[in-house]
């Protein structure tokens, strides 16, 4: 279901992340498999985030 503003009871159970990756001026985006829900739409590229720990880039 969506929401035009957050419910004041809302327990997120996953947490996602999307990105944009310009390369030289381009933008990359991702067109779905057509044996994927939503397929043959296009998008940015993300996934779920999972609880670990990153190691921070020197």
């Amino acid at each position: 279901m969506l929401y035009n503003t957050k419910p004041k009871v809302f327990p997120p159970t996953i947490k996602v992340v999307g990105c944009f990756v310009d390369w030289n001026g381009k933008i990359l985006i991702l067109k779905r498999s057509h044996l994927r829900p939503q397929s043959l739409k296009w998008g940015i590229p993300g996934g779920k985030l999972m609880e670990m720990k990153v190691r921070e880039m020197q």
